[in-house]
């Protein structure tokens, strides 16, 4: 069976060439969404993700780069990389993997006050200090860390109270404590 996969892989009919396209498409795909999760500390995850991608790079680059190598294949495998990193991404965006540190500074009191009621309310842990603005007047900063998916969520919670409230979003690398959203736990 990998004799006829081999063969056709390394064929230079139009099914071969989309197969070595979509499959280093794949590969690169994979290898993007790996490297995303071993930065966010799921090392487990990645490794599932590096098997699947080995066995894409092992069938695709592997044979066409010891096959028949011509200037289209090549020119495949250049397009099929870059469009995998863009894929990848993509991916990755889409399962919004790991944990994100919100940060809002609101211009009133009055205005934070009434956000972190209504985080708290939806079941968010969060911290609030003291910030000093440009000229050294007093604003209040809330602060979360909450998983990645809840990003949106939580902006729309902040602006509903004030759309003028400063929010900054920062990847956090790990949690370890504190208080998740009850659905978390």
């Amino acid at each position: 069976m990998l004799d006829a996969l081999n063969t056709f892989l390394q064929g230079s009919g139009p099914l071969s060439l989309l197969a070595v396209f979509f499959g280093k498409l794949l590969e690169v795909s994979l290898a993007c969404l790996r490297s995303q999760l071993v930065v966010k500390g799921q090392r487990w995850q990645s490794a599932g993700v590096a098997v699947v991608e080995y066995l894409c790079w092992f069938l695709i680059a592997a044979n066409v780069l010891t096959g028949n190598v011509t200037l289209t294949r090549l020119s495949l495998l250049a397009v099929a990389f870059a469009l995998g990193q863009v894929m990848g991404s993509i991916i990755e965006e889409h399962l919004a993997l790991g944990t994100v540190m919100i940060q809002a500074i609101y211009m009133e009191p009055h205005l934070a006050d009434s956000a972190e009621q209504a985080l708290r309310s939806a079941g968010y842990g969060l911290s609030r200090l003291q910030a000093c603005g440009r000229k050294g007047e007093a604003r209040p900063l809330l602060m979360l860390l909450i998983p990645r998916k809840r990003t949106k969520q939580v902006i729309g919670i902040l602006r509903s109270v004030d759309s003028r409230v400063m929010v900054s979003t920062l990847t956090a690398a790990s949690l370890m404590g504190g208080v998740l959203p009850e659905t978390q736990k």
